[in-house]
């Protein structure tokens, strides 16, 4: 039998806040007084009304999410309009209204990842061409929460890839790792210089390693003699990080970021900033890594929003995304 109350993680934790915030944003700001049993996820009729967009620009979130779930892989539209905790659902309700407002976007970045002068294209959960790693297949492959192309203010073209994250607990981890099958990749293993060892590159034939070498973004000599670093809470840092070289050159930029956006609070997702600090001692050009607080997004928004419509809809994230408060 499901409960009359909405079931919800209890603690001090930053999922237990984020909830509280989600549960309080619903009845209070949304009125919204049904719920899918756990109460930071709406009722059907709520999400099918896309009142888990941002209420200043609901159609253009709604619409843009409608249209990405159409090219099937890369969104999951219950995740998307139903879940309040949703990385996915936040990633939306950040970058269409700054789509929508690329000036706003370009002075936002500016301030954010520095030389952002001129913002040519917001791409949200962005599926990359298979032959960067060769990776694509059913729901399968390296995607970005957004990919955005820019002009720095010398006139040079350059692309940042963006993961945003809310209430994860870590990052995406290997894949081979988390199998129970034969194939299981044990932890000490030692990928080499031929990357032999490697499931991905010796059972599956993506390019993730091949990527990596030529991008000279990453510390081969220290990778090629240690066990590798990737088979747990890196792996996604690593594949976006190499996802980002590769698009740049892709699309001719000169230049290229990736960032994480995430919560200064959520402490589990980066071990107290332990998880940044071990993939950066893999990197030989740390200057292409950038993890940003969502509190630093905020604030920024804030801080260059002009107009009524622009400051509205600043705030309406704020209110829903800073568990602070709580």
């Amino acid at each position: 039998m499901i409960p009359e109350g909405p079931i919800y993680t209890k603690g001090t934790s930053f999922r237990a806040k984020a909830e509280a915030s989600a549960r309080k944003y619903r009845a209070e700001t949304l009125q919204l007084a049904a719920f899918d049993r756990y109460g930071h996820r709406l009722a059907d009729k709520d999400a099918q009304r896309h009142m888990n967009s941002l209420p200043c620009c609901r159609e253009a979130i709604g619409s843009a999410i409608k249209k990405r779930a159409e090219h099937g892989k890369g969104i999951s539209l219950d995740r998307t309009t139903k879940n309040m905790l949703s990385s996915q659902a936040m990633c939306f309700n950040l970058f269409v209204p700054l789509n929508l407002n690329k000036p706003f976007a370009a002075l936002c970045l500016d301030e954010l990842i520095g030389d952002v002068k001129t913002v040519f294209e917001i791409h949200i959960e962005y599926t990359p061409p298979n032959d960067i790693f060769g990776d694509q297949s059913g729901r399968g492959g390296v995607d970005c929460d957004a990919l955005i192309i820019y002009q720095r203010h010398d006139g040079k073209r350059a692309l940042l890839v963006v993961e945003t994250k809310f209430v994860e607990q870590e990052f995406s981890i290997c894949g081979f790792r988390k199998t129970t099958q034969k194939n299981k990749c044990p932890e000490d293993t030692i990928v080499g210089t031929t990357f032999a060892e490697c499931r991905y590159h010796s059972l599956k034939g993506y390019k993730y390693w091949q990527v990596s070498n030529q991008s000279g973004i990453f510390d081969m000599e220290k990778i090629h003699n240690r066990q590798c670093p990737f088979g747990g809470d890196l792996w996604q840092l690593w594949t976006n990080q190499a996802l980002a070289y590769a698009l740049a050159k892709e699309r001719k930029c000169d230049f290229y970021t990736y960032a994480v956006i995430y919560p200064e609070g959520n402490t589990a997702l980066t071990g107290n900033g332990t998880v940044f600090n071990r993939f950066r001692d893999v990197l030989s050009v740390p200057e292409h890594f950038l993890p940003i607080t969502l509190e630093k997004v905020m604030a920024t928004m804030r801080l260059y929003a002009d107009g009524a419509t622009n400051k509205k809809c600043v705030e309406e994230f704020v209110e829903r995304y800073d568990v602070r408060k709580i």
